[in-house]
This record gives structure tokens, sequence and C-alpha cells, in this order.
């Protein structure tokens, strides 16, 4: 069962999440998927931390902010969307919203181990 929810949390990290925020917020002005890549990477970190499954972190977060900075370089020829993002541009965007997630994730994680440990420690004593 551990190796299953392992796989699909892999699978889930491997949305191109950033990419898909800033088209969102380029294409209908709207922040809304920003919000979401914070919801789904918060959960996912924190199932990652309390199952123990660091590889699915590492390789998913690989995959995503890989798809996600080859859709960004694909869409830089695409008229005013370098300008959009003006004064950082899209990829200073990109490269910081990967490193503010990535710094969430790791947050999130270690959260999902207390939460594990706690309940272990909890069942322990009983």
């Amino acid at each position: 069962m551990k190796k299953l929810l392992s796989i699909l949390i892999l699978l889930l990290y491997c949305i191109p999440y950033v990419y898909l925020s800033m088209h969102n917020d380029f294409a209908s002005h709207s922040m809304l998927m920003y919000g979401i890549m914070l919801i789904s990477v918060s959960i996912l970190a924190g199932a990652s931390g309390y199952l123990g499954v660091w590889i699915p972190v590492i390789l998913g977060n690989i995959g995503s902010i890989s798809v996600s900075y080859y859709l960004n370089s694909k869409m830089i020829s695409v008229p005013w969307w370098e300008n959009y993002f003006v004064p950082l541009f899209s990829v200073r965007l990109f490269i910081l919203v990967s490193c503010l997630i990535v710094i969430l994730q790791f947050i999130f994680y270690r959260v999902g181990k207390k939460i594990k440990q706690k309940k272990t420690n909890n069942s322990v004593t009983i």
C-alpha cells in the first residue's frame, strides 16, 4: 500500500504547477492557480512526510520543475509573456516561485513527520 501511495504522490508531483500557475495568471489575470499549487504541494509534502517517503518528493519536483521550465521557455515567444511578469520577467519569477515552493514543501514534509511521530508516541504510551 505504501508503494502504491508513493507512486501516486510521484505522479501528482510531476504536474507542472509553476507553469500552470503562471499561465493562468497570464491568460485570465487570476492568482487562483497559485493558491491551488500551494495547497496541492503542501498536502503532497505532508503526506510524504507522514509516510516517510522522500524519493517521490525529489523526483516529482525534478519532473515538475523541468516540465515547467520547458513550457515556460516555449511561452517566451508569445507576445507580452515576458512583459506581463515585469519586473521579474518570466524566468526569474519561475525560479523564485520554484524555490519558495520547495521551501514550503520542506516545511510541510517535516510537519508530516512530526504528526507521524506524535501518533506513534501516543499509541505506544496508551
